[in-house]
């Protein structure tokens, strides 16, 4: 997958650090990544008093005690820019390791990405090879990976950067253009 620039490229974060009192930490996804969304439950339930959690576009009712903020999904054109207006310090790709979610693309690293949000994510083969911290299925090395993560905002910050200069460099509508054309037999 690829981003198109006219949508992604212009975005920044407006971010309001100077008023919260914790990290935001967030994850967008639809109604289908349920399952993905339930291996980090109890990471969300065991965290809430520590981070603001933000979700977007689905949040269970068992879940929402346990959200500062949830949005629902928004249609795709405004999807971009709600997304900037998280306003998140770092997010999370959750995703359960099938047959199914191993052929998926990385489109959710290459959203935060291009936003410059730091992502933890799960190691399962679409998130492997991307600049993120990547952590197994165990709850409690969720935790420990997004409590190091936030332990260093200069760091946080350098990480949020990176992954947005890999997507600007690999995975831009226009730098994969000719990928797409050789794959629908245009070459």
């Amino acid at each position: 997958n690829a981003l198109a620039a006219r949508a992604w490229l212009n975005l920044r974060r407006k971010t309001k650090k100077s008023r919260r009192s914790r990290p935001r930490v967030g994850w967008a996804g639809a109604k289908q990544h349920l399952g993905d969304l339930g291996l980090i439950a109890p990471v969300i339930q065991q965290t809430c008093g520590q981070f603001d959690w933000v979700l977007m576009g689905m949040c269970p009712q068992d879940l929402r005690p346990f959200v500062s903020e949830f949005r629902e999904l928004v249609p795709y054109n405004r999807y971009p820019r709600t997304l900037a207006e998280l306003d998140l310090d770092l997010a999370v790709a959750p995703l359960l390791d099938n047959d199914f979610n191993r052929c998926k693309s990385r489109l959710k690293l290459l959203e935060y990405g291009m936003l410059g949000i730091p992502v933890v994510a799960s190691d399962v083969v679409p998130y492997r090879d991307a600049p993120v911290r990547l952590t197994s299925d165990d709850p409690e090395e969720w935790i420990r990976t997004l409590m190091d993560a936030l332990q260093s905002p200069e760091l946080v910050k350098l990480e949020g950067q990176r992954l947005r200069t890999w997507v600007l460099e690999h995975h831009m509508m226009p730098n994969r253009q000719s990928d797409w054309m050789l794959g629908i037999g245009l070459d």
